[in-house]
């Protein structure tokens, strides 16, 4: 009996511990508690030990998703970073980050994992995709120009016309607000130009910005390549960027000794 009963204290002091074993005591701990997303960490964070990546990243995919609905962003957050250390390739979830963080009005972090996404999907020659997820990147920071300047060129190189332009239009539209950054302006205009190039209103404006940018030749062709040099609508620009070319050459000149 005596023995009996010592064998018993032993009985577990020599059975085989591992990955194995563990995840079976806490798959049977998720089965009592479904709802428990510690648990469920502690199962994915076995199935990545055991290199079963696509068991892991589906737990984990699942506990973040939770979180996400139960509005707890910063815990969900922290599993898709931890999901990237173990699957840096898994693109997706930089894409969720990007939501993420532009929920959380991040949007510098937002735009940092969107331009990870779309590298990626560019390099793997997926335009489609690239163009999915520039669109979430122009809207995470609208106030960046060149995130739209991006997208409107993607509309482009994929035959969307009449989307590229719209989205040209949507930014000449706000820069001329302000009017800080003519250079990029006038570049717009152009591109916008090169789909209605019977637009005399923006043409004179580009005219205008030209001189403005100090470059009074690329306004001097505009008008002469139309034959606009003596339209009312053109005629006084046309003379001034006149003046301010002779004007210009004439400071380039070196002094008279």
């Amino acid at each position: 009996m005596a023995k009996e009963k010592l064998s018993n204290i032993f009985s577990g002091l020599f059975k085989k511990s591992g990955p194995d074993q563990e995840l079976k005591e806490v798959l049977a701990k998720a089965a009592e508690d479904p709802n428990d997303m510690r648990v469920k960490l502690k199962i994915g964070d076995l199935l990545f030990k055991k290199k079963d990546m696509a068991g892991g990243i589906a737990v984990f995919r699942e506990v973040a998703e939770h979180y996400t609905r139960e509005g707890f962003l910063l815990k969900a957050i922290a599993i898709y970073k931890n999901v990237l250390k173990f699957s840096p390739g898994s693109v997706e979830f930089n894409e969720k980050l990007g939501e993420l963080y532009s929920q959380m009005g991040m949007k510098a972090d937002a735009a940092q994992q969107f331009q990870i996404v779309i590298h990626y999907y560019q390099s793997h020659r997926q335009p489609d995709q690239a163009l999915r997820v520039c669109q979430k990147l122009a809207a995470a920071e609208p106030e960046n120009i060149q995130h739209r300047l991006r997208l409107a060129e993607l509309f482009f190189n994929q035959g969307k016309q009449e989307e590229a332009l719209r989205e040209y239009e949507k930014l000449a539209r706000d820069l001329r607000k302000e009017l800080k950054h003519l250079d990029i302006l006038a570049d717009v205009y152009e591109k916008i130009l090169l789909r209605k190039p019977k637009e005399m209103g923006l043409l004179r404006e580009l005219c205008i910005f030209y001189l403005k940018l100090k470059n009074p030749v690329k306004a001097m062709r505009k008008i002469e390549k139309l034959s606009l040099e003596n339209d009312e609508q053109f005629k006084l620009i046309y003379q001034k960027a006149v003046e301010l070319k002779a004007y210009m050459e004439k400071q380039e000149k070196p002094a008279e000794q």
